[in-house]
């Protein structure tokens, strides 16, 4: 395997890192909330006791939700360019948009939790042509 395809095995799993990152301040916020309310960690229905979180465990709930959301197209378009060229003849230019499409759902996370709407904005955009250039430059194999 050449380091270019295994940039793009890697990939996948270094966005799935971001996901366990905002799960901390989730459940750091529940445990928060159960506190407030006198209650405990509800594992029956733990969804219902994250909508009633606030601030910036909410974000954290929110950040998880769009990396799920957008999660299998990313993983998809990096083993549709390991599919087409096969495990040694990966391409730079796939890995390049891998790079900062992993690079820029860190940044989106961080804004997320940090309340930085523009940034996250702009952040996810990045994400979103990076993925759409790891299609392309499938296509183009």
């Amino acid at each position: 395997m050449d380091i270019w395809t295994f940039i793009l095995v890697i990939a996948p799993l270094a966005c799935y890192m971001w996901w366990w990152l905002a799960l901390v301040f989730v459940r750091i916020g529940q445990a928060q909330y159960a506190k407030q309310t006198n209650g405990a960690y509800d594992n029956k229905d733990p969804r219902a006791q994250q909508q009633q979180l606030q601030g910036l465990a909410r974000r954290a709930v929110n950040t998880m939700n769009n990396h799920a959301e957008g999660f299998g197209f990313f993983a998809a378009a990096a083993i549709l360019n390991i599919a087409v060229r096969g495990p040694h003849n990966g391409s730079k230019t796939a890995a390049i948009f891998a790079i900062v499409h992993v690079a820029a759902r860190l940044g989106h996370a961080i804004a997320y939790l940090a309340n930085q709407d523009a940034i996250r904005s702009l952040m996810f955009f990045g994400g979103v042509i990076c993925n759409f250039g790891l299609y392309v430059t499938a296509a183009l194999a």
